[in-house]
């Protein structure tokens, strides 16, 4: 063998630079062959991906408005829900309160009161009065009730025979005793000075013998028991903005914003939320989110979560008093459905773009698997709408017998408000009673003479002078007639239907069934009514009630004044028929006019106080308003603006 000169003179393959051999040549092109169809098909796809990236992004677009539609339904579903709950919590909550606010009115003129106020010392009558107090306070569940002397000082009570008993008391400095006392009646949320329980004091003025004032302390532990075990976040402010109630005790005497060191201890200064008051800032986020549903805030808890729970806040006014309830509804229940609904949107989106993705790669030989893949999903997404409108169809049926029940109600209070309305007419008719009869009288009186002459002018053979007598007899029949034609027309149940009814002849009607008493008070009666008859829409035995008690409160001021006048005028104005009721008397003090058209409210020492607020809902009824306007130079003027009969 000879290696070295075979190395030397053999072949070089890395060294050589002559053409490629054939073999070469046909093993690239088999493997471009081979790779040729991969790529036509990689280049085939192109489209399709971009088709699909096209597809998926416009799916996103889809189900992102889809969600923001379904979180507005839920949010407009969740607001009208909780704006429902609200106004039943306040209406309840008022409705609570008009209850007391009557049992004081009551006890403000109960005869052993009265008495006990004359007579102090009386330790028998206190003994009495203790025990009436007692068992009212247990029947109507008040947390205490008690009588104040002139002096301030407590005479009875409730609770006379717990160690905390307010007898004795000194209660002077209270602001409830001290407005009850120069304006008749007083009322403030406190924390007890004996009990240290908070609660609202509803406070009375006793008119008659001597001044006293009668308290009624209501706790509200039942209701925020009931908003507690029911696990509603409601809570009632104040107008400091200081919660008063609430289901959680924890939140009590805390406030819906931070309160400046200065108003803060000007609030403590004055003891009303009591010493133990944090008056400290809700755990509240201070931003919240407007949107027409309400405002969106987060609540914060200890053991919450760190960003805090999302929640929609609503608020409804109570009116007159100055509180406001408010309403926390959690979000997450809702939105977690409706972000549940928009991930069953995605997966159906997606799950038709796979079988969209199938067909077109399996079109050949998968084209049964893939038609029955569709049917599949049709039937699922039937069944699922058919399902959704199952749910909407029990919801809307739920809704519309709410809807039923809500009506019936209204029936129902309309019925008593019109029984109410009656009621008063004939309280009316029975004040003006005294005073018909006298005008009936007087007529018959000079009935009997006329008559006894005649028969003495008839056996004399003076006939003409006869029939003159019976002439006017008979013209005074026609008085009494008249009379008792108003007295029926107003007694009468109103119909509640409207129509056009003459504002001269509702003034003459009043007029003549005030007509005696008027003239027996000296009162000067100007009108202002126009030559052409001025129609509105209303009814015709309503509104002569309204005009009868605006007339009666105006007699009632004018008692003792010194050249009493009263003015009746009307007028056509701005497309509108303004009947106006004034008189020189000593008019409405400011203070009475935020509650002049309340229930039981009055200024009257033997008032029911129903006058003006049966009045006012009247005219309500009418479409129109009553008003109290300032007069110039002294007295009140009462405005009534109705709808001109077409």
């Amino acid at each position: 063998m000879r290696p070295l000169d075979r190395t030397a003179t053999g072949p070089a393959p890395a060294l050589r630079t002559g053409p490629r051999p054939a073999w070469f040549w046909a093993l690239l092109g088999a493997l471009l062959g081979a790779l040729r169809a991969p790529l036509r098909r990689v280049f085939a796809l192109w489209p399709l991906l971009l088709a699909g990236l096209a597809a998926l992004l416009l799916i996103l677009l889809l189900l992102w408005q889809a969600g923001s539609l379904a979180r507005e339904a839920a949010l407009a579903e969740m607001a009208q829900a909780a704006r429902n709950a609200i106004a039943l919590h306040a209406a309840a909550l008022r409705s609570e309160l008009e209850k007391y606010r009557a049992l004081a009115l009551v006890l403000a003129r109960d005869r052993d009161v009265a008495t006990l106020l004359d007579t102090p010392a009386d330790a028998t009558l206190a003994a009495a009065v203790n025990h009436k107090l007692d068992a009212l306070g247990s029947g109507i569940r008040a947390a205490a009730i008690y009588v104040i002397g002139a002096d301030g000082r407590a005479l009875a009570a409730s609770n006379w025979q717990l160690t905390t008993s307010f007898v004795g008391q000194d209660y002077a400095f209270r602001t409830y005793f001290r407005a009850a006392a120069q304006r008749g009646e007083g009322e403030q949320f406190s924390a007890g000075t004996v009990s240290q329980r908070p609660g609202y004091y509803l406070a009375r003025r006793v008119e008659t013998g001597a001044r006293g004032v009668v308290v009624i302390k209501v706790e509200f532990e039942a209701i925020e028991a009931v908003w507690q075990a029911a696990g509603a976040q409601l809570f009632v402010a104040d107008r400091h903005g200081v919660v008063l109630v609430t289901g959680n005790p924890e939140w009590r005497f805390t406030t819906l914003a931070r309160l400046p060191p200065a108003a803060r201890e000007s609030l403590r200064e004055e003891g009303q939320y009591g010493e133990a008051a944090p008056l400290t800032p809700l755990p509240l986020a201070a931003e919240a989110e407007a949107t027409p549903f309400g405002a969106l805030r987060r609540v914060f808890t200890p053991d919450g979560p760190r960003r805090g729970t999302p929640v929609l806040e609503v608020t409804a006014d109570i009116p007159g008093m100055g509180w406001t309830v408010h309403l926390l509804q959690p979000l997450e229940p809702r939105l977690g459905r409706a972000r549940l609904l928009a991930m069953l949107g995605a997966a159906l989106a997606l799950a038709l773009l796979a079988a969209s993705l199938g067909y077109l790669h399996h079109r050949r030989r998968r084209a049964r698997q893939r038609l029955a893949e569709n049917e599949r999903q049709r039937r699922l997404l039937e069944e699922r709408v058919a399902s959704r409108t199952a749910e909407l169809s029990a919801s809307n049926a739920q809704l519309r017998a709410e809807v039923a029940e809500r009506e019936r109600a209204e029936a129902e209070l309309r019925r008593a408000q019109n029984d109410l309305v009656q009621a008063a007419k004939l309280a009316a008719l029975g004040q003006m009673a005294a005073s018909i009869a006298h005008e009936v009288n007087q007529p018959l009186a000079a009935m009997r003479t006329y008559s006894d002459n005649a028969a003495v002018l008839l056996a004399r053979g003076r006939e003409e002078e006869a029939k003159a007598n019976l002439a006017t007899i008979s013209g005074l029949t026609e008085r009494i007639a008249q009379i008792t034609q108003h007295l029926k027309s107003f007694g009468r149940k109103a119909s509640g239907a409207l129509a056009p009814v003459s504002v001269q002849s509702a003034v003459a009607a009043a007029l003549v069934l005030l007509e005696h008493r008027l003239r027996q008070q000296g009162i000067r009666v100007s009108l202002d009514l126009p030559q052409a008859e001025l129609r509105v829409l209303a009814e015709q035995v309503r509104l002569e009630q309204v005009l009868l008690n605006l007339l009666q409160n105006a007699a009632d001021a004018l008692s003792g004044v010194a050249a009493p006048a009263l003015a009746i005028s009307a007028q056509s104005q701005e497309g509108a028929m303004r009947i106006t009721v004034s008189d020189n008397g000593p008019g409405v003090a400011p203070e009475d006019l935020p509650r002049l058209f309340s229930a039981f409210y009055t200024t009257k020492p033997q008032g029911l106080g129903l006058g003006l607020s049966i009045s006012w809902g009247i005219v309500q009824d009418f479409g129109g308003c009553l008003e109290c306007l300032p007069r110039p130079g002294g007295g009140a003027c009462f405005l009534v603006t109705l709808k001109p009969a077409p």
